[in-house]
This record gives structure tokens, C-alpha cells and sequence, in this order.
């Protein structure tokens, strides 16, 4: 069985650490004391890992679980930590958290990826020998504006709004004997 090493290919063994002759299933051996053979590794490219378009938040790709060691890029087998965050104004849409990369034949395949633990909010993969790419999806947050008639009377519904979205709000019904509507206030 090969030996593994995240960010290398086996190359061999030898009877060196820096160079030496390698020894093969091929190679004709006289073994007169004990002997160490040393793995030879070739390192592997590194591939790029980019975030896709995402509005109202973007994802922290990191090497490590806090999210400190940014990165853009990988080497195949080394493990990728993926944390989403949201704007102000917005949520984040829990399981639209992806990692996809473009195969040999040009099809897209998805990565999968798990939580570090549960609620963390991190999410990690092994990374592929591929380009890819992370993206993530985040909802506006609603509010909702309750009328008060403040000594008035009447009834109004109750008015959504959409985080960053310019909306009017509804034409006042309430009453309050003589005196005239003046406008909303928040207090």
C-alpha cells in the first residue's frame, strides 16, 4: 500500500531523504543490516477555490475552522472550511451552502460538504483536484409596521416590508374627533 500525504503525490521509494536510488518491487535487493527507505513526494498544484455572485452576505473560506487563514486557493486532500454570513438586513437560507467544481467531460458535480458541528454555522470539504467555486444564498429579512392610533380610533392592518426595499406605507384610516392627522411617528 502507498503512503499518503495531503498536497503530494507518492513518488517513490529511495534510499535517501533528498536522493538516493529508489527501490522498486523490481529491484534486486541484498539487505546485510537493518535499512530505511524514505518516501519521495511530489507536491501537487493548487487549485483555485472562488465565490460565485451572492447578494445580501458572502462565505469565509479558510484552512482553518475560526475562519482566520483566509484562502483562495488548495492543494487536492487538504481540508476547506466554509463560513456563510450575512449582511445586515439579511438572512442566511440554511442548505443552500455549495461547493461545485467542472469535471474532465464538462459536467458540474457538487462537493459534499458537512458542519463542523452542529449549529456551528462552519462547514468544511476535502478539496478536489478541480477549480471551485462556493456560493450561497441570503433572504432579505421582513418587518412588520404595527399602526397604533394613539388616543384615535379605527382599525388598520398591519403592513409588511422587505429589508431594502423602498415601500409606502398605508394611508392613514384612523380617527380622532376634530383634530387632524399629523403623521407616523416611531415613539
Amino acid at each position: 500500500t502507498e503512503p499518503t500525504k495531503v498536497g503530494s503525490t507518492f513518488a517513490g521509494w529511495f534510499t535517501d531523504a533528498t536522493a538516493g536510488t529508489e527501490v522498486t518491487t523490481a529491484t534486486d535487493v541484498k539487505i546485510t543490516s537493518a535499512q530505511t527507505l524514505y518516501a519521495h513526494w511530489t507536491t501537487k498544484a493548487s487549485k483555485s477555490i472562488t465565490k460565485g455572485e451572492m447578494t445580501g452576505g458572502s462565505v469565509t473560506i479558510s484552512s482553518d475552522e475560526s475562519g482566520s487563514s483566509v484562502i483562495t486557493e488548495a492543494v487536492e486532500g487538504s481540508t476547506v472550511y466554509l463560513t456563510p454570513a450575512a449582511d445586515t438586513g439579511y438572512t442566511y437560507t440554511s442548505g443552500t451552502l455549495a461547493a461545485k467544481y467542472t469535471d474532465d467531460d464538462g459536467e458540474k458535480q457538487s462537493i459534499t460538504l458537512t458542519e463542523t458541528s452542529e449549529d456551528s454555522g462552519v462547514f468544511k470539504f476535502t478539496m478536489v483536484n478541480y477549480d471551485v467555486t462556493v456560493s450561497a444564498e441570503f433572504a432579505p429579512n421582513t418587518y412588520t409596521v404595527r399602526f397604533n392610533a394613539n388616543g384615535g380610533s379605527g382599525e388598520m392592518k398591519d403592513q409588511e416590508f422587505t429589508y431594502d426595499v423602498e415601500a409606502k406605507l398605508s394611508k392613514n384610516t384612523f380617527t380622532n374627533g376634530t383634530d387632524v392627522f399629523a403623521g407616523w411617528a416611531t415613539e
